[in-house]
């Protein structure tokens, strides 16, 4: 009864990190089991972008007070991060074109502009299509290897963005733009 008791009286901000993490776990399992066990072959560009931008995407949540909606964006990094060590090590460079190199420039050009006008909403804007840029070589890779991603994997991590921007404390183009534009991305 006091379980029920705490989770009636808890703030709905964090009902909704919660349910982010209920649903991003299991999701970050599922791929990175699909992916140890040879499954599902990350391309490693992709996961390297994502990487850079989600730390920086995070860190503008983070300015702009998103608070428990960020949260799962920290433990995200991580996980994308293992996910791109494990790509290099199981798979190598596979794949990588000429288009996958301008991808990752034009990455490290959108922090850059940021770094340089000192603008975070200019800078998530940029970092948001370079990272819907990103999923360039992955939407390739699997548009003639289809069956080389984890479908659960990505399935489940659509409700992650919803939840993630229930549970943000404020709402502004620094907490809202990043994940609207990653669901709309991993809808496609």
């Amino acid at each position: 009864m006091e379980l029920v008791n705490f989770i009636i009286d808890m703030d709905p901000k964090m009902r909704f990190m919660f349910l982010t993490f209920a649903v991003g776990i299991p999701s970050f399992v599922v791929y990175y089991k699909h992916e140890v066990l040879g499954d599902t072959k990350p391309h490693p560009i992709t996961w390297l972008i994502w990487f850079v931008t989600q730390v920086a995407a995070t860190v503008g949540m983070w300015i702009g007070g998103g608070g428990y909606g960020m949260y799962y964006y920290v433990f995200y990094s991580f996980t994308i991060f293992l996910i791109f060590c494990t790509t290099l090590y199981m798979n190598g460079g596979m794949d990588v074109v000429k288009k996958d190199i301008v991808c990752l420039l034009v990455c490290v050009i959108g922090i850059a502009i940021w770094a340089l006008f000192d603008n975070p909403v200019l800078g998530i804007i940029i970092l948001t299509l370079v990272d819907v840029y990103a999923f360039d070589p992955t939407y390739r890779k699997s548009f003639y290897k289809p069956w080389s991603e984890s479908m659960w994997g990505w399935g489940l991590s659509l409700p992650i963005y919803l939840f993630s921007v229930l549970a943000m404390e404020e709402y502004n183009p620094l907490t809202v733009v990043y994940p609207i534009g990653m669901f709309i991305c991993t809808t496609i």
